[in-house]
């Protein structure tokens, strides 16, 4: 029977059929949604033309599509993206599983992510700012590079951008517009109010002239000096160490 139901999934895939109830998915059974991502990375194009109907049932399945691209490492990036661009951070955070697939495959697309990919990293490093927690704070590591870098080119959306706002420190009148300011003082609170440990500060960004300034930023309080002292403490080792340690 399951392999009759696999037929009758990919039958429909291939006819373009669209569900208009995106729940009726669950009459096929367990391992529906890996069926459907797996018919979908065996050609990249797939991804770009699925309907909206298994779309919006993917979102549904939250959790499975993340437990899917969580266990492969060469999905290709196509998949990638419509897996995140359907992802529900409510549903899959603090699943530890969301900040591991995303450190994974954020990078891969470079330096010019496409905007639903930047969106989807802003959610989620607004559910790590809300965060108090290791839960938080590898979260953060995983999407605050691409959101930075999506400020620093003026390429982060403006919604995205106004959701992300009110949970960032307010600034100067004169820097106010300055956003990569703005989301480095926030990391430096989260680290300075203890809310993210000081053990997950030096993989907080792969970015060296950022994790450069956000060390000067804990180095000009009491508070911040006391984590990158922690931090130093918790296991901090190699250039970063030496940078910690420098005045």
């Amino acid at each position: 029977m399951t392999g009759l139901m696999d037929r009758i999934v990919c039958s429909a895939l291939e006819a373009g059929a669209d569900p208009t109830n995106p729940d009726l998915i669950g009459v096929f059974g367990v391992g529906v949604v890996a069926l459907v991502l797996e018919w979908i990375d065996g050609d990249p194009c797939r991804a770009v033309r699925l309907p909206n109907g298994w779309r919006e049932a993917l979102r549904r399945r939250s959790r499975e599509m993340l437990a899917w691209v969580d266990a492969r490492e060469d999905v290709n990036l196509d998949t990638v993206r419509l897996i995140l661009s359907q992802l529900d951070i409510a549903e899959v955070f603090p699943d530890g599983r969301l900040a591991t697939a995303l450190a994974h495959h954020l990078p891969r697309f470079g330096l010019s992510p496409p905007g639903d990919v930047i969106g989807l990293a802003a959610v989620a490093l607004r559910a790590a700012l809300r965060a108090e927690s290791q839960d938080g704070a590898a979260l953060g590591a995983a999407c605050l590079d691409t959101i930075y870098h999506a400020a620093m080119n003026s390429r982060l959306p403006d919604d995205a951008w106004r959701d992300l706002s009110g949970l960032l420190p307010q600034a100067s009148w004169w820097q106010e517009w300055d956003r990569c300011e703005r989301l480095k003082t926030a990391v430096v609170d989260k680290f300075r109010s203890e809310e993210w440990p000081a053990s997950a500060l030096v993989a907080v960004t792969k970015d060296d002239t950022l994790f450069c300034e956000i060390v000067a930023g804990l180095r000009d309080s009491r508070s911040g000096r006391r984590i990158l002292d922690a931090a130093v403490h918790s296991g901090a080792t190699g250039a970063r160490r030496e940078l910690i340690l420098s005045d």
